[in-house]
């Protein structure tokens, strides 16, 4: 009896975490892109979450080389990227392991076919748990998680992808099984003109 119903408590927190999420991206507004300072936007979320980290045992760093352009993003976009990134880092690593922050100029290309842009790559590397191929190929798709029911929503990863797409960026992600997960974020540095096909 007492199982059952610890059983519905979760799966209804669950349900209430996802009808909050999509209520969350239901409510987004087209992001509003301007001029900001990624270092800034970024090193807000490491030091918001570096409490969490300790309770949990992990070592998170963040270094940034620099000199750095500024990107043309949406500054709370850009937050809830690296926030949704960090948290999954964080979750998928056991005691003792470490989360690997870092920010640098980056040269890439949004999609096969598009022109070469500039930017800032921000990379989130763990030494957590990992994912197998199948996992990997399903990585951004709504719903989908590789965490037990209570824990996740599978909205996290999708909207990450959602917002970096608005800012015209790039997300991939490189996983192996007990090796820990590697997720590049790119964000353009400036509007330039002409990125259509080459």
């Amino acid at each position: 009896m007492r199982r059952n119903a610890r059983i519905l408590v979760e799966q209804s927190e669950r349900i209430e975490r996802i009808v909050r999420q999509l209520l969350d991206l239901a409510r987004r507004k087209p992001s509003k892109l301007e001029s900001l300072d990624a270092l800034a936007s970024v090193r807000a979320v490491v030091e918001l979450l570096e409490f969490d980290a300790r309770g949990r045992d992990v070592r998170l760093t963040f270094h940034s080389e620099e000199p750095l352009p500024r990107v043309l993003a949406d500054g709370d976009g850009l937050q809830q990227v690296t926030l949704n990134l960090l948290t999954n880092a964080l979750r998928a690593t056991p005691r003792g392991g470490e989360v690997r922050v870092t920010l640098a100029p980056s040269t890439f290309h949004p999609a096969p076919g598009l022109r070469e842009r500039h930017g800032v790559r921000l990379s989130v590397e763990d030494t957590g748990v990992g994912m197998d191929d199948a996992a990997l190929e399903r990585v951004f798709e709504p719903f989908f998680t590789t965490w037990s029911a209570h824990a996740g929503t599978g909205l996290g990863l999708p909207v990450v992808k959602a917002i970096v797409a608005e800012h015209g960026g790039a997300v991939t992600v490189t996983s192996r099984p007990g090796l820990g997960t590697h997720f590049v974020v790119h964000i353009p540095s400036e509007k330039e003109e002409g990125t259509g096909a080459v």
